[in-house]
């Protein structure tokens, strides 16, 4: 028995001698190309020494999956692989696929949830049906930050310490940088 793909084969099953039933299983993992199928040979003696072969294609269900987000146009990666969004491809039904949402994107979005209740980045097989996963990006608001002023004068005895607030317009889900220095020589820098 041999995968075919594309224009070439795969050897699945090595040929066997002497059986007289047989099984296999078809793996969910690995390829992911929707141009598949698998053949088997089959050939047969009977008492007499008459052979007959025969050949039968188990050719896959196949359906369209679409990868969406919300908002629209944002990245989202197949099997670790880019795609822009909307993106439709064709599936095999019951194979496994890697879905990601990329996080954060640009300054504003951050992932917030699958369609389909999935993590971040999931492993989902592909369904018996059409389907759209869909993934949500929320908004975040303009960050504004205000830093109260403090002033320190250095005395001949070296420098001294200065606190200071420092407060978000609104909560953030990804880390935002504060960075200060100081103005006159020697100059310090820090940031947390």
């Amino acid at each position: 028995m041999d995968l075919h793909h594309d224009s070439h084969t795969h050897p699945h099953v090595l040929p066997r001698t002497g059986a007289k039933t047989g099984s296999f299983t078809i793996p969910t993992q690995g390829e992911t190309s929707a141009n598949v199928f698998y053949r088997i040979h089959l050939r047969v003696r009977d008492s007499d020494g008459l052979t007959r072969s025969v050949i039968r294609d188990i050719r896959p269900r196949k359906v369209t999956v679409t990868l969406a987000t919300n908002p629209g146009g944002l990245q989202l990666r197949l099997d670790g692989q880019p795609v822009a969004t909307p993106h439709s491809f064709v599936g095999v039904v019951g194979v496994e696929r890697t879905l990601e949402a990329v996080s954060p994107q640009g300054t504003n979005w951050t992932f917030s949830s699958w369609s389909d209740g999935g993590a971040r980045v999931h492993t989902i097989r592909t369904p018996p049906a059409s389907t759209t996963y869909t993934a949500r990006f929320v908004g975040q608001s303009a960050l504004s930050i205000a830093i109260g002023n403090r002033t320190r004068y250095e005395g001949d005895s070296g420098t001294a310490g200065a606190t200071f607030a420092v407060r978000l317009s609104a909560p953030r889900t990804v880390p935002v940088t504060v960075a200060w220095k100081t103005t006159d020589a020697p100059a310090k820098s820090h940031s947390e």
